[in-house]
């Protein structure tokens, strides 16, 4: 599969040589599966080996300890790469190599969470207002995009 993202045989032999290979593969088919695009794919592959590198030398010796060194690597990243970029931009990376990993977790690591996106409720008030988008929709007859603006003044209000 890594043969659709690189072209010189000793990038993909270098990741294949890697002691989380099994777990870069699983997530490069994931990925394929998700129809990620291939420049996409060829940016995560190195953040998610060099991560392995990282943890491994850093004391992991099992996949199930990896979860341990995502925030050591990322401040690592961050000190390396962007010591000089400012603070929203800073944090715009960590984001950008810290997802990578998580995904790549997620598959790799039986029962591993991670953060994950935040996903904010359809209605903000279901305690308050039980079934008032399915009456909307049902009894009122609402279109899906007038419900979609019900829910966006909803959570500005309970903000």
């Amino acid at each position: 599969m890594l043969e659709k993202y690189y072209i010189r045989p000793a990038t993909i032999d270098r990741i294949h040589e890697s002691w989380i290979a099994p777990e870069v593969e699983q997530y490069v088919s994931w990925m394929a599966e998700q129809r990620y695009t291939d420049s996409s794919v060829s940016r995560r592959i190195p953040i998610v080996v060099s991560f392995g590198e990282f943890a491994k030398a850093h004391g992991a010796s099992e996949v199930k300890n990896l979860p341990d060194h995502v925030e050591p690597f990322v401040q690592a990243w961050i000190g390396e790469r962007a010591r000089r970029r400012s603070a929203r931009r800073r944090k715009q990376i960590g984001d950008e190599v810290r997802n990578p990993i998580r995904q790549m977790l997620r598959l790799a690591v039986p029962g591993y969470i991670g953060r994950g996106r935040l996903h904010k409720p359809d209605n903000p008030f279901e305690r308050q207002a039980p079934g008032l988008l399915r009456y909307l929709i049902e009894e009122k007859g609402l279109r899906q995009r007038s419900i979609y603006q019900y829910q966006i003044f909803l959570r500005q209000f309970a903000a």
